[in-house]
């Protein structure tokens, strides 16, 4: 994760542990391909629930961890650009779930 200067975002770069898929919006729908090819669709309504809910459960998590100590400044920028952006795009109720 790195802060960009003059930027509300963070600039995440991938983990090279995992798999990568596509995510492609198209028409309403969600669209995930494997690298093999293989394709998957839900709509975008269920996408989003489907990621916030993984996002929350990822905060949760975190928050109930031990305290986390930076690599370096730069490791610390980008984290605290991160949950700043996290904050900022996260559509939460607190009077629902």
């Amino acid at each position: 994760m790195f802060e960009i200067e003059d930027s509300d975002d963070v600039l995440i770069i991938g983990c090279p542990n995992g798999i990568d898929v596509s995510v492609k919006h198209q028409n309403g729908r969600v669209v995930i391909t494997s690298e093999s090819g293989e394709s998957k669709s839900v709509s975008e309504i269920a996408w989003m629930d489907a990621v916030l809910k993984f996002s929350d459960e990822v905060r949760n998590f975190y928050e109930s961890s031990a305290e986390k100590t930076p690599g370096d400044d730069e490791d610390q920028k980008g984290f605290d650009k991160m949950f700043e952006e996290w904050e900022r795009r996260h559509p939460r109720n607190p009077t629902v779930g």
